[in-house]
């Protein structure tokens, strides 16, 4: 290369960076919740990447990858900007740590060798091309579900192959958060991947509260009390929303604490079935 020749020009740059905001960057933001800071993210990598291109050797790899690692770097920083304006959202870390929960699971992610944190819902949807339902599954159940809790759900199952006491010890969350986070993770999707294959039974009608418990568990699969707790939910005389906590325990004979806590669940994934099933298609069609 001649001594005043650029390594790139700006049409490459750009089409460089568009082809990394598409594959890496607006994934990542989407998944974890700030999908609106993408285009923010891609203009930082442009200008970033133009500074820095003196430092780009085209012998050592492709610009699509350099950019990729300028990429990361600029959305970690923006991650941890905004976990900060906003730390109530978050799980707690580690005692004593400044590192935002977001970094932590994002430097966990793209530690493996295969680059599981360059576009994780896209790369496991690849690798698992034959379930063609995981991909709308995974991209809806982190649109409802917060950030923290899918993505520790989301990881525990795919980098951790369900091994809490591991995944507990690389997140630095206790192994009873990383157990709710996995759980809750799975029952919105089994919820998810119901609903959408329930929602042409629903097409041209209203949608009922049966429609909604029949997206639940059922009584031979995992999570089959959010089933039963809206069963007793539906007997309530009143909005289903506002049942008390006392009519469910009378109804289950179970004990109070424990149906507060399913009584909650249970109305979040009643929601989230009654989303799914009333989404408007690409033609504007319920």
């Amino acid at each position: 290369m001649q001594e005043h020749e650029e390594p790139f020009s700006e049409r490459q740059l750009l089409t460089a960076v568009e082809t990394v905001a598409k594959r890496t960057i607006r994934p990542r933001m989407s998944a974890i919740g700030l999908s609106r800071w993408a285009d923010d993210v891609a203009g930082d990598v442009i200008v970033s990447a133009w500074k820095a291109r003196a430092g780009f050797n085209p012998e050592l790899g492709q610009l699509e990858a350099w950019i990729t690692g300028i990429a990361r770097n600029r959305m970690a920083d923006l991650i941890d900007a905004e976990t900060r304006r906003n730390p109530g959202d978050l799980v707690s870390g580690p005692k004593d740590s400044p590192v935002a929960v977001e970094e932590v699971l994002d430097r966990i992610a793209a530690s493996d060798p295969r680059s599981w944190g360059t576009d994780i819902a896209v790369i496991v949807a690849e690798h698992l091309a034959t379930m063609t339902w995981l991909r709308p599954v995974i991209a809806a159940a982190a649109s409802v579900m917060e950030t923290q809790a899918f993505m520790v759900g989301f990881l525990t199952h795919l980098k951790f192959e369900s091994d809490v006491k591991t995944a507990s010890a690389a997140f630095g969350l206790s192994e009873q958060r990383v157990r709710d986070c996995k759980r809750l993770f799975e029952l919105h999707c089994q919820v998810i991947r119901t609903a959408i294959e329930h929602k042409h039974s629903v097409a041209g009608r209203g949608i009922r509260i049966t429609d909604l418990i029949e997206c639940l568990p059922g009584a031979d699969e995992s999570g089959s009390w959010t089933r039963e707790t809206a069963v007793a939910m539906s007997s309530w005389k009143g909005p289903i929303g506002q049942v008390p906590v006392e009519h469910v325990v009378k109804v289950t004979g179970w004990e109070r604490n424990t149906v507060r806590q399913y009584v909650s669940t249970t109305k979040t994934l009643l929601q989230v079935a009654l989303g799914v099933l009333s989404a408007k298609d690409s033609k504007g069609k319920a």
